[in-house]
């Protein structure tokens, strides 16, 4: 097994929008009688912010999930998606979290079986064993239907938080599109599926049955 780790990367500094720091200077006040309570909020809470995202110069946003440089779809919609609620008068917040929903937008048309992405094509893979057709974007092909749940998630709760539609360009609605057929194309696996996914580490479990196909589904 040929497994690709680095260290944790340091990310730019970000500096708070003012509806986070104005939740966080609440939390002072609330919870002034519990200091370690308090503590531990304005450690965790802003922690996403501070620690893993990344603004591009295309107007996308690049969420770091845990401690190696890839974005997972669904980890990163959990990491911002508690911001969600402060982000409707806040155009830095919304900068954040619509670069995000647009930035998985992009991932899904490079691949839509992907579960985790780099930020830039570096040909960085989380294991060289997996046999799947990988992309030098790619750091895991494994399919989960719920990535791409999550973003349609994050996407709707943006929307109806903020009401803004910027997001809903024709890459969205293409992306969308291309979700619908996939899961049409699931349905019937066996007989119109191009996944295919095994993983060459000596672990049955990592790997899908037959052959990279999976159990049949009816």
């Amino acid at each position: 097994m040929e497994q690709f780790r680095l260290p944790k990367i340091p990310m730019p500094k970000l500096e708070l929008p003012k509806a986070i720091r104005q939740v966080l200077e609440e939390a002072e006040q609330k919870l002034a009688h519990r200091p370690k309570l308090l503590q531990l909020f304005q450690n965790c809470f802003p922690n996403t912010l501070e620690t893993t995202t990344k603004l591009l110069d295309d107007g996308t946003t690049f969420v770091i999930t845990g401690d190696i440089p890839a974005s997972w779809l669904r980890d990163s919609v959990e990491q911002v998606i508690h911001y969600v609620p402060f982000a409707k008068n806040d155009p830095d917040l919304q900068r954040i979290i619509g670069g995000l929903v647009k930035r998985h937008i992009q991932y899904i048309h490079i691949d839509p079986y992907a579960n985790a992405f780099n930020e830039t094509a570096n040909d960085w893979h989380w294991n060289k064993a997996d046999m799947t057709e990988m992309s030098p974007w790619v750091w895991e092909r494994k399919f989960e239907l719920d990535s791409l749940c999550f973003s349609m998630r994050l996407a709707y709760a943006y929307w109806k938080e903020t009401e803004l539609t910027d997001i809903f360009d024709a890459g969205f609605k293409a992306a969308m599109y291309k979700i619908y057929e996939l899961f049409r194309t699931e349905q019937r696996h066996f007989e119109l599926s191009p996944y295919r996914f095994t993983r060459n580490n000596g672990i049955p479990s990592d790997s899908l049955s037959n052959n990279g196909m999976g159990m049949p589904v009816i």
